[in-house]
This record gives C-alpha cells, structure tokens and sequence, in this order.
C-alpha cells in the first residue's frame, strides 16, 4: 500500500515537538544549575561547613534530575531527526551524538541487570569519556552551564535549535502540498471552482482551520480529492476513517 500522504508532515511535527521539549528542558536545566551553583556559593561565602545544608543537596538533586530528564528529551528529539534525514531530508548534524547516545543508554539501563545492560551501556559511555559514569563534572560560564562530563551543553542547545528550524522548513512545506485551497482541488478534479464548493454532502476533505491569528481558514486534504478524481468514496487505507463535521 502506498505511504499515507501526510507521513513527512507527521514526522517533522513529531520532531518539532521533541525540540520543543528538550529545549524546555534545557531551560529547567539552566535554571537548576543557576540556582544550586548560587546557593552553594552562598553557603561556601557563609564559611565551609562540615556538612552541606539541605538547602545545597536539595538543589542539587534537583539539577541531577533536569539534568537526566534532558539528556532523554535530547535524545529522543535526536531520534525524529534522524528519522527525517532517512526520508531524505536535509537535517544539520548533532555533534557529540554518540555521547549522547551512550549517556541516554546509561541512564536508561543503570538498574536495569536483565542479560548484562549496565555493563554494555557503562562500557560504551567509558569508550567515549575519561569519565567513569557521566554527571560527574561540569564546568560553566557564570551561572550557565555549558558542559557536563565532557558533552557540551550549549552545543546540543544549538544543534536542536537548527534542528528545529530545518524541521519546520520541511513542515511548511508538506503542510502547503497536503492542504490546498479549492482552486486547486477544482483543478484537480477538472471543475470549476463552484461546482467544486457545490459537490454533496460537502467537498472532499474538508478542514476549517478559522482565520485567527493569520490561520489559512478553510483546507481540503489532496488525498481525499485525488481519491475523488479517481473514483474512490476514501482514500486508500481510509475506509475506517469518520470525516469531521
């Protein structure tokens, strides 16, 4: 069966929304950091301690969780890239991908001694770091963190971002071939517009997307109409499908 038409819009839609929470992430993560690295500057300022106050390790196990939470959302995100580059995409690349790969494979796998997946996510995240596990290092500019355990914050902050930005070239795109205006669906089916408009119950396809905040109004999906110029009540692999109303 032919790919459903609107499979690369789904998939950079997917990928938009990965960035996007990877990189909310990545700000509850600066945030994190901000604010531990500055209550233990306070607390050192005050005098060492023999102990650090709860009000240090409570922060800092908040940012151990931003933390991981980030490494995974970045990873998943890298996934829908990647995902679109096999489709032929043209995707910038992530640098330190692998390291991030290992990392997300560590965190996932740490407690998890079923046929030996700690020792193989361990060895992979030490074949690529000095470091015994990651999270044990860090270093930063002023109050932004920019590298953990040798991988570089700010620079998977900006490969997202670029990810993103080439993601939503590739969803404009497929949007404005998916959804077309009924002067083009009249072409296609070789009418003219108002029989088009005319066609009972209602035109094939049909969306209304309203016309706020600069929103295109009403759509109609090329694969309903196209399955209309050839004879077809739905679309292929469509049968079950409930049109809206």
């Amino acid at each position: 069966m032919a790919e459903p038409l609107a499979t690369s819009l789904r998939w950079a839609n997917v990928c938009i929304a990965r960035i996007d929470r990877a990189l909310r992430q990545h700000d509850r993560l600066q945030t994190a950091y901000s604010a531990q690295h500055a209550e233990l500057q306070r607390v050192v300022d005050a005098g060492v301690p023999r102990f650090l106050p709860e009000s240090v390790t409570d922060l800092q196990e908040q940012f151990d969780d931003d933390l991981a939470f980030f490494v995974l959302a970045a990873r998943q995100a890298l996934k829908a890239a990647w995902v679109l580059e096999q489709r032929g995409e043209a995707m910038p690349p992530f640098r330190q991908q692998q390291e991030l790969r290992a990392w997300r494979e560590y965190v996932e796998h740490w407690d998890a001694p079923a046929r030996g997946a700690p020792d193989r996510a361990g060895n992979k995240w030490r074949s690529l770091s000095s470091e015994h596990e990651p999270g044990l290092s860090h270093s930063s500019m002023g109050n932004e963190l920019t590298e953990v355990s040798g991988v570089r914050v700010d620079w998977l902050a900006e490969d997202l971002r670029a990810a993103r930005r080439s993601a939503g070239v590739v969803s404009e795109r497929e949007w404005a071939y998916c959804y077309i205006d009924e002067n083009e669906a009249a072409m296609i089916l070789g009418i003219s517009v108002q029989e088009f408009l005319s066609i009972s119950p209602r035109p094939p396809g049909r969306f209304d997307f309203g016309t706020d905040n600069g929103y295109p109004g009403v759509r109609y999906f090329r694969d309903w109409v196209e399955a209309r110029r050839d004879g077809l009540l739905y679309p292929p692999g469509w049968e079950d499908w409930v049109e809206p109303r």
